[in-house]
């Protein structure tokens, strides 16, 4: 898949706007603080009506207007093309129109595949496990039909669990009957995530050897809160569960294991590996969705030169030929990738040539 051309009008700061994408490599550049990320969250937006940023899309508005539109014309495989116009609103319902079909839901959005790289990425790592658990989700939403429905059903029952163990007195038979919902979910949920790791990890390995010069050694596993039956589990610290308030085991307690040379990168990673090792794992993504939903993914990096030596800069571009990419810098690194130019100068776009 390929952006062609990218519009908008109040989004963040920048200035009014029309240009087209080139299908290869487009660096956009210009000093913090003056619109570069915002380019990159609207060409996000435009395929996915989401941020990469925030999950407030209000936030996406300009401060002086009520309204922002984003619209893109992009070509899919098969050469088939499509035109695609959001509407951000301040006072209503955010609006979205697809080759001129108003479209609800997320469901439209999983065909059309873009992963971004961003700075925060680093805590994939060594951050929250929701955070792994966001990106293998991520990945499912777009490799495996019916997996956002199957997410949004975890989430539902978990919340209707949660409330009923914190109430004044929690009723037993209504108790039994969401353990037994939510431990077949968790158990689902599980397994789905377990598929996408298997496919993931030799692609994530093989792209952090290349990145590291055969150097480094990474390694992924899926790790559930939980041996043998959800459900044994539930009832078993059920008592403990009403007490704390919370649910202490399901597929929302899980977690993606990172190991770098058999160490956890959580404690035992640099910076910088962890950087890399997030860069591999988006990477990787782009591959297995690109060979499972027979698409090419478009690919956002921002800001992924930084704590990146001009070796590992050149070996990340040189395994991304067959992608349209996004990347954001304060400079043009001198690596010797022939690439497009567009500058960001306090919210104004000029577009340069390769």
């Amino acid at each position: 898949m390929i952006i062609e051309s990218l519009k908008a009008s109040g989004f963040r700061n920048l200035s009014r706007f029309e240009i087209d994408i080139d299908p290869g490599i487009t660096l956009i550049v210009g000093k913090n603080g003056q619109g570069k990320t915002n380019l990159l969250e609207a060409a996000y937006a435009a395929l996915s009506h989401r941020s990469f940023r925030t999950s407030e899309l209000g936030s996406l508005i300009s401060g002086t207007e009520e309204y922002a539109r984003l619209g893109a014309e992009f070509r899919l495989s098969g050469d088939r093309r499509a035109d695609i116009v959001h509407l951000f609103s301040k006072t209503d319902p955010d609006r979205v129109r697809l080759n001129n079909r108003i479209i609800k839901g997320r469901k439209e959005f999983d065909r059309f595949p873009v992963i971004a790289f961003i700075p925060g990425d680093v805590e994939l790592s060594r951050g929250a496990p929701g955070l792994r658990r966001e990106f293998l989700d991520e990945i499912g939403a777009y490799i495996s039909p019916g997996y956002s429905a199957l997410i949004a059903g975890a989430e539902r029952l978990l919340r209707q669990r949660q409330s009923l163990i914190r109430s004044s007195n929690p009723d037993v038979t209504t108790l039994d009957v969401f353990d037994s919902r939510y431990a077949e979910v968790s158990e689902q949920v599980a397994r789905e995530r377990e598929l996408v790791v298997r496919e993931l990890e030799p692609l994530a390995r093989s792209i952090h050897r290349r990145l590291s010069s055969g150097e480094e050694r990474i390694s992924i596993s899926y790790r559930r809160s939980w041996e043998g039956s959800c459900l044994e589990h539930l009832l078993r610290t059920r008592s403990e569960d009403i007490r704390k308030g919370t649910t202490s085991v399901g597929c929302h307690r899980d977690d993606l294991a990172l190991l770098i040379e058999g160490q956890p990168m959580r404690s035992f990673g640099s910076q910088g590996q962890a950087r890399s090792v997030a860069y591999s794992l988006r990477l990787a993504a782009a591959n297995l969705i690109e060979a499972r939903l027979q698409e090419t993914p478009v690919v956002i990096l921002d800001d992924v030169f930084s704590e990146l030596d001009e070796d590992r800069v050149e070996r990340l571009l040189a395994g991304l030929p067959q992608y349209q990419i996004l990347i954001s810098h304060t400079t043009v690194p001198d690596v010797g990738v022939d690439m497009r130019t567009i500058e960001v100068k306090q919210g104004a776009l000029d577009v340069q040539g390769a």
